[in-house]
């Protein structure tokens, strides 16, 4: 399926950084109330774009996604419940970890700080990679999570986007699905989910049980 340099005898896992690892949602909402003066909550966000519980365009929320990320509210993020804990659990396990993100190489350096001071396993970084697709903002080059699954050899992926988990399916064989207001939909589409193997599970206790088999 792939000739990938960093297929070993090992299983090489993919976690998504916002929302796995660190709850960005909830921490912009944060952010966009004291900037804009509005009362948003995650649970406003009822579909993947973040613009339409907003009102704005989708430049605006770009733009004002930008200017989050140079705050440091969002610099200094602490991980999702359980995160930390579950990481450990799955390098434990002897998973081999890479970190496929739809964050712009713009912020590469804040990411591989929260990334690599947060998870550490035995002294060293968890993950051996951290892979920016670009796909938030504008860029010139823009990589889909698929490639980047395919290109580490990843088998196992964590993903909060379902058009994201559509996509890498097609080139790992299990994906978990990060359960979250924003990626519900209809009990026929969840059935066609679980049968390509994306897997619906509500926070890390549930991810760790379904990956760690």
């Amino acid at each position: 399926m792939t000739n990938s340099p960093y297929v070993v005898n090992r299983l090489i896992s993919g976690i998504d950084i916002d929302e796995p690892l660190f709850p960005f949602l909830e921490t912009f909402c944060v952010f966009h109330n004291n900037q804009y003066g509005t009362n948003l909550s995650k649970e406003d966000f009822k579909e993947y774009n973040m613009a339409t519980p907003i009102g704005i365009s989708h430049d605006e929320i770009v733009r004002r996604v930008l200017e989050f990320y140079q705050t440091d509210l969002f610099r200094y993020m602490e991980p999702t419940e359980d995160a930390v804990e579950s990481i450990q659990e799955l390098k434990n396990a002897e998973h081999l970890l890479m970190a496929p993100t739809a964050r712009p190489d713009s912020i590469a350096n804040i990411t591989l700080e929260q990334v690599n001071d947060h998870f550490r396993y035995k002294g060293n970084p968890a993950f051996f990679k951290i892979e920016f697709g670009n796909t938030f903002g504008s860029s010139s080059h823009r990589r889909k999570k698929s490639e980047i699954c395919e290109e580490y050899g990843v088998k196992r992926l964590v993903e909060d986007g379902l058009h994201h988990a559509r996509d890498c399916i097609t080139v790992v064989d299990k994906v978990f699905l990060w359960d979250m207001r924003g990626n519900q939909c209809s009990l026929e589409e969840e059935a066609k989910l679980r049968e390509t193997q994306i897997i619906r599970c509500k926070g890390w206790k549930k991810v760790l049980e379904k990956i760690l088999v």
